[in-house]
């Protein structure tokens, strides 16, 4: 279990059993189950092997309820670092994983007996009105979710970023210490995320852990170091990824204007000078060039 940044094996783990290879011929080493490895997504875990031969991996995660759940990865690899994924709030799971050789040896970790937490205290209350999985998509539906200070709530604000099943039970979440707006599920599998009010767009894969950062350079005094700067004043509501790999987003620009409206409202009111923000979209590749600008202003 990883706890404030400090991982820990779990030695402690009820192990319920223990596989002895299959075939003799192809050894496993290094196996530990890591739960929560980012700090971020509590309903998550890392199972890590080795073997002394390339070999795919199969993940087995059985619930309390009975039912089963597999999950094939077709890599073949020498070291293993498998995402455990779909555990449910509060309940026991058994978790083990199969590896297979080329040739058909095959071998077995220890199966983990793992309990997850409840959900905190202070998360958002969930309430399924009408539920018809028959007509939905297959998968989970993911929420962004944001607490504002005040209303009788700490002086704080948080992000969230649920995952809800079917039935509407959460079976994956990822916490932040800031409010989270549009997110998007990127071609690669990961997740892309808007920074509400700071002009942050981030890349998250499923254990929480950061992949990309970017944010809006201009009217920043200083890097964020291991952050990537993009030339421009914000980014605001939306980041959407182009077929070319690149990101569209929404930022800003402010001009100065000599005669301007004094009025939205009032069709002859004086013109007087201005300073107005404009929207401007940008268009900037993974390394945070900046390839492209459409400043709204000029259309």
């Amino acid at each position: 279990m990883r706890v404030s940044g400090h991982y820990i094996r779990l030695a402690w783990v009820a192990l319920l059993t223990s596989y002895a290879s299959i075939a003799s011929a192809l050894t496993l080493g290094n196996v530990e189950l890591i739960v929560n490895p980012s700090g971020r997504v509590p309903l998550s875990a890392l199972l890590r092997c080795t073997t002394d031969a390339p070999t795919s991996a199969t993940l087995h995660i059985q619930y309390e309820d009975g039912k089963q759940r597999m999950l094939e990865q077709s890599d073949t690899l020498l070291e293993h670092a498998i995402p455990v994924l779909g555990l449910e709030v509060d309940r026991v799971h058994r978790i083990h994983a199969v590896l297979k050789e080329r040739s058909g040896a095959m071998v077995s970790t220890e199966i983990f007996e793992l309990k997850t937490e409840p959900l905190p205290a202070d998360f958002p209350l969930l309430r399924v009105n009408t539920a018809r999985p028959r007509r939905m998509e297959r998968g989970i539906t993911l929420i962004p979710t944001t607490r504002w200070p005040g209303l009788g709530q700490p002086d704080r604000t948080f992000g969230l970023i649920l995952g809800v099943n079917a039935q509407g039970d959460v079976v994956w979440y990822y916490q932040s210490d800031h409010n989270i707006a549009a997110i998007e599920q990127l071609r690669n599998g990961n997740l892309l995320y808007h920074h509400g009010r700071k002009g942050h767009a981030i890349e998250i894969d499923f254990l929480g852990n950061v992949i990309h950062h970017w944010y809006a350079r201009r009217m920043r005094t200083e890097d964020i170091p291991g952050s990537i700067p993009i030339d421009t004043d914000t980014i605001h509501h939306d980041v959407q990824e182009l077929p070319n790999g690149n990101f569209l987003a929404i930022s800003t620009e402010v001009r100065h204007f000599d005669a301007f409206p004094s009025s939205e409202t009032v069709p002859d009111a004086p013109l007087q000078p201005a300073y107005v923000i404009g929207d401007v979209i940008v268009e900037y590749k993974r390394d945070g060039t900046v390839v492209g600008r459409w400043p709204l202003l000029d259309l």
